[in-house]
């Protein structure tokens, strides 16, 4: 049963808009068209978990995608599980890989190294990575009065072309490492292995509760990220036909000057990206300025057909852009 459902990335949301709206000839350009690819191949490797968790029977099995917890009650350091299935017997956690390439774990310096295309590259040695990973949530599991269940980890390669190769001192985390199409059944040899009650169902459901209201999205400056100042954003309404900017607001339509597409709703994810880059509180007057659009009024009318209600008095109003979730 899935508990928690995969979402995109907000980061990638951010990514998208920034780079349709960043500065033209910005330098850091490659950066963001880099780590925005090495995001996107993650999402993809783990939505394609998802097709082999799929196999598995609903009952006794309580999954949780992309769990963001904090490590202590300051709530200032945070840990992130890629998967978490919850079962009646213990708990695993599913850390994902989608690298391609000729992979070999290397146990002497803690890397994977890539070879690619002839060229080498090393990344951190996942297991090290979900140990922590496990670490960490025991000890969330024990504040939380859930002490005593078991914890297991694996390390998945989704991308069927990858070539593994372990390092001969390995050994102890050989198991520890699978591909996808092999996932269910190392999962069920947990679930033959450990057959000791250590959740009730009263348990799971509140412990279920509790991971979902402790989960907290990251929810980074993507401009600050990158040096960008707002002030060099690119703004005003994009055209969904032919990408150029800025749109005109005319007859309740917003008017390509470039391709003479005509629009009802282009201005929504204009205000979805000024949330997104630069604060989901703002004014009406701020985002009048962001979407070159001179009336008050019919700013005010836009918000209200979007559903969003201002707080405080009228023309002091902020409203709240709801983020993707």
């Amino acid at each position: 049963m899935i508990v928690k459902e995969r979402t995109k990335l907000l980061t990638l949301f951010k990514l998208d808009s920034l780079l349709e709206r960043m500065p033209l000839n910005f330098s850091k350009k490659p950066d963001i068209l880099s780590d925005r690819a090495k995001f996107n191949a993650g999402f993809n490797g783990e939505k394609s978990l998802d097709y082999h968790l799929s196999d598995l029977p609903v009952e006794n099995y309580y999954i949780f995608h992309d769990l963001r917890l904090p490590r202590d009650k300051t709530q200032k350091q945070y840990f992130q599980l890629d998967s978490l299935i919850i079962t009646p017997h213990y708990c695993l956690i599913i850390e994902v890989k989608n690298l391609i390439g000729n992979l070999y774990f290397d146990n002497q310096f803690n890397q994977v190294i890539r070879t690619r295309n002839g060229i080498e590259e090393a990344f951190p040695d996942p297991i090290i990575q979900v140990e922590f990973q496990a670490s960490c949530f025991k000890e969330w599991l024990s504040s939380h009065k859930f002490a005593g269940i078991p914890i297991f980890y694996l390390v998945v390669i989704t991308n069927i072309h990858s070539v593994i190769k372990i390092s001969p001192s390995y050994k102890k985390s050989l198991n520890k490492i699978v591909r996808g199409k092999d996932l269910i059944r190392a999962i069920h040899r947990l679930t033959q292995n450990y057959t000791h009650h250590h959740l009730s169902q009263k348990d799971i459901k509140k412990l279920s509760k509790l991971l979902i209201k402790n989960h907290k999205q990251i929810n980074n400056d993507i401009l600050k990220q990158y040096e960008i100042k707002k002030e060099d954003l690119a703004t005003g309404v994009i055209c969904p036909n032919c990408g150029n900017l800025p749109m005109k607001r005319a007859m309740r339509h917003w008017l390509c000057l470039t391709c003479s597409n005509k629009n009802a709703d282009a201005h929504i994810k204009a205000i979805h990206d000024y949330g997104l880059l630069i604060n989901p509180q703002v004014k009406n007057e701020e985002l009048r300025n962001f979407l070159h659009l001179n009336s008050s009024t019919s700013m005010y009318k836009i918000l209200r057909a979007m559903d969003l209600k201002p707080k405080g008095s009228r023309k002091a109003a902020t409203y709240t852009i709801p983020l993707p979730k």
